[in-house]
């Protein structure tokens, strides 16, 4: 509703995951147009590629890092940022490429967490890179998040509208958070042994929480923006 999607528009879902969306777009809403789907986890890609198989809907799923896009100027009428900015160092390269390949009045629309969100598994974060040795974390919700989003978008784009949400956490089991985790394995570039250890590590993180408290109590702040580039 926020895009006018019309149905036959050439879209660029960047971070697609596994490509849910596209091929809901597809599949149900009967979208003719070209439809792409680009995420830097292989392992996502490769489920979105299997879903597309069976489902035959001849989208385009690519792997590829979001800051070097391979795509000709003016290329996309939509680009799609779901919940990836906050997984990207250098976010401000991302949103400078996806400007590049919109067309003249096409449509960015961009969803991020809010400043104070799963703040749960978020002090999970640093503890993570010290077990890893890492000096570097993800944790880019404290610099770009649905407050401040029109600021790092203002530069290049205009007409930027914003909504947000909040939602109440209570989970009786970790998996949701285990695998929202479990996503994100690429952008710690580690092994899968160490990355093993980590994920039994995390999991008794949150059984401990499940054994002290009952549930896991939490809260998710996430917003949306709708920027056209001029």
């Amino acid at each position: 509703a926020l895009l006018d999607i019309k149905g036959n528009e050439k879209i660029m879902d960047a971070g697609c995951g596994n490509g849910e969306d596209l091929l809901k777009l597809r599949r149900e809403y009967k979208h003719t147009g070209e439809l792409y789907g680009l995420d830097i986890s292989e392992t996502m890609i490769n489920h979105a590629k299997k879903s597309d198989k069976k489902a035959k809907t001849k989208i385009q799923f690519i792997k590829r890092d979001i800051t070097k896009l391979e795509f000709p100027n003016e290329s996309f009428d939509i680009v799609i940022l779901k919940h990836v900015l906050h997984n990207i160092q250098n976010y401000k390269k991302a949103i400078k490429e996806c400007h590049r390949v919109l067309k003249t009045g096409g449509k960015l629309v961009v969803a991020v967490n809010g400043r104070k969100t799963m703040l749960v598994l978020r002090r999970l974060r640093p503890v993570i890179a010290k077990l890893l040795n890492k000096n570097f974390f993800i944790d880019s919700d404290l610099y770009i998040n649905i407050e401040n989003i029109d600021k790092h978008l203002e530069p290049i784009f205009k007409k930027i509208k914003k909504i947000k949400f909040k939602s109440s956490v209570y989970l009786k089991n970790s998996k949701p958070y285990l695998d929202h985790l479990d996503s994100g394995k690429d952008f710690w570039e580690v092994n899968d042994t160490e990355w093993q250890k980590i994920m039994t590590f995390s999991k008794e993180y949150f059984n401990e929480i499940l054994r002290r408290k009952g549930a896991i109590k939490d809260y998710v702040i996430v917003g949306l923006a709708l920027a056209q580039k001029s």
